[in-house]
């Protein structure tokens, strides 16, 4: 045989056993746990206490994958739960999730977050999603976008915002037409500039075409600056 293994047999049935093995013609080790009159079994690693590490001796966290030099500096508690160490690339990130489905439109790879929403229940609830996936169904056309999604009480799992492939940003609308499309209400801060060689701006009260410190609605330019034209309707109207 091409694989040969050893096998570590339970105390009180031989038919349950941890098997450790090696393919010579593919190259790899391997371990599996097996019940062989029932199926696989789970493998369990460190269950009372220790760190796992794949490319490191020193782990410092629970799950630490390391590609070449261990960050020395680093703590569990900066690091989290688990951690990928590794250089930086602008090609190769640090973790991939990987979809096997095949190619159609809205399917792609997604990574969620989850969390205990009530007392009394000790089960996970999924409360947000990170998609990428493909906006069309043509084979060999790569165009992808990025999806947000929440959980809202009542009503579950909606996505929210979405970056499209041409880099509009949608929020409300999974269909964004401008570099920023909002649809509903929306709030703004203390002030909002647009970047047209200061064209508009716009402070908590008042607005201002050409200047950038409108005292209240203050139209600023040279030549025309402001013109209003319209065949059947009104075009400005001024109620006190």
């Amino acid at each position: 045989s091409t694989s040969g293994s050893v096998s570590i047999s339970g105390a009180t049935d031989a038919t349950e056993e941890m098997l450790l093995g090696y393919d010579t013609t593919t190259k790899y080790g391997w371990i599996n746990c097996v019940d062989q009159a029932v199926n696989y079994r789970n493998l369990v690693l460190n269950p009372s206490g220790g760190n796992v590490g794949i490319g490191t001796v020193a782990p410092p966290t629970l799950l630490s994958v390391t590609s070449g030099a261990q960050d020395t500096e680093a703590t569990a508690g900066v690091l989290g739960l688990a951690s990928i160490m590794g250089t930086s690339s602008t090609t190769r990130p640090h973790l991939t999730v990987v979809s096997n489905s095949a190619q159609a439109a809205d399917t792609g790879a997604s990574l969620g977050f989850a969390g205990q929403v009530t007392n009394a229940v000790t089960t996970s609830n999924l409360l947000g999603v990170i998609r990428s996936y493909k906006e069309n169904a043509v084979s060999g056309d790569g165009d992808a976008y990025m999806s947000f999604v929440v959980r809202q009480d009542g009503t579950g799992l909606a996505e929210r915002m979405r970056i499209d492939s041409s880099g509009n940003v949608g929020i409300g609308t999974t269909a964004p037409s401008a570099l920023l499309d909002v649809a509903g209400n929306q709030a703004l801060g203390s002030a909002i500039a647009v970047n047209l060689s200061g064209v508009l701006y716009v402070n908590e009260s008042n607005v201002g075409i050409g200047t950038t410190n409108p005292a209240y609605t203050d139209v600023a330019g040279v030549g025309t600056i402001l013109h209003l034209e319209s065949s059947s309707f009104p075009v400005l109207r001024l109620v006190r």
